[in-house]
């Protein structure tokens, strides 16, 4: 990852108060996290790759795993490890590019993410050290965004950053794409993929109504009512993507 990105970051996870993890609400990554746990995480090694402040390695440490997390960025790192001494457990943590994890010289049961897979370039690199990191019979669990739905990039890719819509990630960042998909589907045993809801009107709010929280809470009510309709759910913006070797 290039500096401008880290330094990007390195800012985003400065040092913030600490808190208790079983008071802490993990809103949408909540069905991820029980996509992880149902893994029969006690005991296992897992590697929490782009972990940020380390919220799920903490939480998953308490629940009896063997956690490593890693981070490009040192802030989010040191936050992390600050973060398990406060909640009374143990993580390794690392500042180390995904690309390098094979250093870190453990093969791993279990390696999860959110919204770390679109950052890492290039990626059919990374699908190889990711495979190899892995014990036989490992597996892995994602969440991530997801490029399918072409109307919703329209607006992301000419409209944020301008017009006072904020942006959110580092500028080189381009969210998960369906070739990146057949990347992993080729590398792994089983590829699964569902989506936890459905996102798109309720992404599309901030451009066409800024804050209005109004119009946000009419456009989410709409997604999920279109959730219900299973083959429209490929084009969500959110998807959890579980790889086994």
């Amino acid at each position: 990852m290039e500096s401008n990105q880290i330094d990007f970051w390195d800012n985003i996870w400065k040092t913030k108060e600490l808190f208790s993890i079983e008071d802490y609400d993990f809103g949408e990554f909540s069905v991820f996290i029980d996509r992880i746990i149902k893994r029969n995480i006690i005991g296992k090694n897992i590697l929490d790759l782009g972990c940020g402040r380390g919220e799920i390695s903490v939480l998953l440490a308490k629940k009896g795993a063997n956690v490593t997390s890693t981070d490009v960025s040192e802030e989010a790192i040191n936050f992390a490890k600050k973060l398990a001494e406060y909640n009374k457990v143990r993580i390794d943590a690392y500042v180390i590019d995904a690309l390098d994890i094979d250093e870190i010289k453990i093969k791993f049961d279990i390696v999860i993410g959110k919204y770390i897979l679109h950052h890492i370039e290039p990626f059919d690199k990374f699908a190889l050290v990711l495979k190899n990191t892995l014990l036989d019979g490992g597996g892995g669990v994602f969440y991530e965004n997801n490029s399918r739905n072409k109307l919703l990039m329209l607006p992301r890719n000419h409209l944020v950053g301008k017009f006072g819509i904020p942006k959110y990630g580092d500028d080189e960042e381009h969210p998960f794409t369906p070739k990146e998909i057949d990347i992993l589907i080729g590398s792994f045993r089983e590829v699964n993929i569902t989506y936890p809801k459905f996102l798109f009107f309720e992404m599309l709010a901030p451009y066409l109504f800024k804050s209005n929280k109004i119009a946000k809470s009419i456009f989410a009510n709409i997604d999920k009512l279109i959730y219900k309709i299973r083959f429209l759910n490929k084009y969500s913006y959110v998807q959890i993507i579980e790889i086994e070797k």
